[in-house]
């Protein structure tokens, strides 16, 4: 993993909402961070992709209350800035059964239009 992370110009992190995220991510920082003093390697580039999203329900926005994925995508904006939104769908489930990336399946859904997003910011960022 160390010469991975040494070689690669950017680091491509998904996610999904849980508490347990929040720790890897937190600890990965810190090996990135070591790899920055030891190494001298710059990992400059993370993108983090929060998977698996889900839109608060009426009774939570009614109540104001976040629900998980709100609450994690928060930390993970607090910690790291840009978070990239996936969110949950059934196109990825039935892109899987057909053997389809979702950009084939379904190009125009939510989900589509996300990882599209992810993947012009990815291009943007490596012509640097």
């Amino acid at each position: 993993m160390f010469n991975g992370l040494c070689a690669c110009e950017h680091v491509i992190v998904p996610l999904e909402p849980g508490i347990f995220s929040l720790d890897s991510l937190d600890k990965l920082k810190n090996i990135f961070s070591d790899i920055r003093k030891m190494a001298r390697c710059r990992i400059d580039d993370v993108t983090i992709i929060l998977t698996r999203y889900q839109k608060p329900d009426l009774l939570s926005l009614l109540l104001r209350r976040q629900n998980a994925s709100q609450e994690v995508e928060m930390k993970l904006k607090q910690m790291s800035g840009e978070v990239f939104i996936v969110p949950e769908s059934q196109d990825i489930y039935e892109a899987q059964k057909q053997g389809l990336p979702v950009s084939h399946y379904a190009p125009e859904s939510a989900v589509g239009k996300a990882y599209e997003k992810i993947a012009d910011h990815i291009k943007i960022n490596s012509v640097k």
